[in-house]
């Protein structure tokens, strides 16, 4: 700390500044030019208090992180802990597999591998995110981030389940990589049509990329440009645009649609996500919960854990030749860890609830 930095944060009083703006109208005659030297005077006082006080509000503010993290993590550092034991040993099956693979002649890889192990990357980064937000109390943003591993463990599932190329759709995995040719060129549209020309993308490039998108969806059809549109043959009588759903239920995932719909509500705007963000305290009390919590920490922990081990089990098990003692001891191991951090989440709840948050 700067040995003339206070210790008191001192508020910045906007009524005050407000009325004094007004008082200034009032004695030098009602105009707009009083007005605005006096609104901007204030606005000029008040950024210079804000700023002078920007390092001690930031010291503040680690200082209470450190103690509401120690806090958090006194009732759930076991589970947290095992958690991110699952992320790394995500990590090392990905890393070993697509390793193996690249000892394998040319020509002979199982073309799932590559967008499979793509997938996991996702995942553990994701997860590992999931992990930091809970860590610091953030459950709401660790749920929404759980929502995305969701999202991509369901691909996973339908690129291993039918992506095989001796299957029935054995232009699945094509269609999904191809897809980003499509995706690509509207980026890039989207771009030139908003940035500034000297930041905008040549029209050799812009060329270049339409041209590979028109490949794409000559060789696939239309529908490849559609949100979801790589995974359409395996609903082929669904009209207009694929929604999650349809995904579901080719990759058996039905049953766990309402984890997604409950991330859902953190996601977008909506009147249920507001209404999930607020609580009633001990006086009565509707109150917006804007910070952090230590209380519904297990369900996000729990969703990326689980959805990392079934994107692992789809890289390990399904891809290539037939699974080694290798890949079936890895996925084992995994989920028996995810079973202890399970257990551990569990009492960790209980323990929250009986607990009140500290400040």
């Amino acid at each position: 700390m700067v040995d003339d930095e206070p210790d008191v944060l001192i508020p910045l009083n906007f009524l005050r500044a407000a009325e004094r703006v007004d008082a200034e109208l009032i004695a030098g005659g009602v105009s707009d030019e009083v007005y605005e030297a006096s609104r901007r005077r204030a606005v000029t006082e008040l950024t210079e208090q804000a700023t002078s006080q920007a390092a001690l509000v930031g010291r503040l503010a680690r200082e209470e992180r450190e103690r509401q993290e120690l806090f958090i993590r006194s009732i759930w550092g076991e589970g947290f802990d095992l958690l991110l034991s699952t992320v790394l040993l995500g990590k090392a099956a990905a890393e070993w597999r697509w390793s193996e693979e690249a000892q394998l002649p040319r020509g002979s890889v199982d073309p799932r591998v590559r967008p499979l192990c793509n997938i996991v990357g996702r995942v553990v980064r994701t997860a590992s995110e999931v992990h930091w937000l809970l860590a610091g109390g953030f459950t709401a943003g660790a749920l929404a981030r759980a929502r995305s591993i969701y999202e991509l463990a369901l691909t996973s599932r339908l690129l291993a389940d039918h992506g095989d190329p001796g299957g029935t759709t054995p232009d699945l995995v094509e269609r999904y990589e191809r897809s980003h040719d499509l995706e690509r060129y509207a980026d890039a549209r989207v771009h030139n049509d908003s940035a500034p020309a000297e930041l905008r993308f040549s029209t050799e490039q812009m060329d270049k990329w339409k041209a590979e998108a028109d490949e794409a969806r000559l060789k696939f059809g239309t529908d490849i440009g559609r949100p979801r549109g790589w995974a359409k043959p395996l609903f082929p009588n669904k009209n207009g645009m694929a929604q999650i759903p349809d995904l579901e239920e080719p990759a058996g995932f039905e049953a766990q649609r309402p984890f997604y719909r409950w991330a859902n509500h953190e996601v977008h705007a909506t009147a249920r996500g507001g209404a999930l963000s607020t609580y009633v305290n001990n006086d009565g009390y509707v109150v917006q919960s804007t910070g952090r919590t230590h209380r519904g920490l297990a369900e996000p922990a729990s969703m990326a854990a689980r959805y990392l081990s079934q994107a692992i089990a789809d890289l390990l098990l399904t891809t290539g030749a037939e699974p080694s003692t290798m890949a079936n001891v890895t996925v084992e191991t995994i989920n028996h860890v995810i079973g202890e951090m399970d257990a551990a989440l569990v009492a960790a709840s209980a323990q929250a609830e009986s607990t009140p948050f500290i400040v």
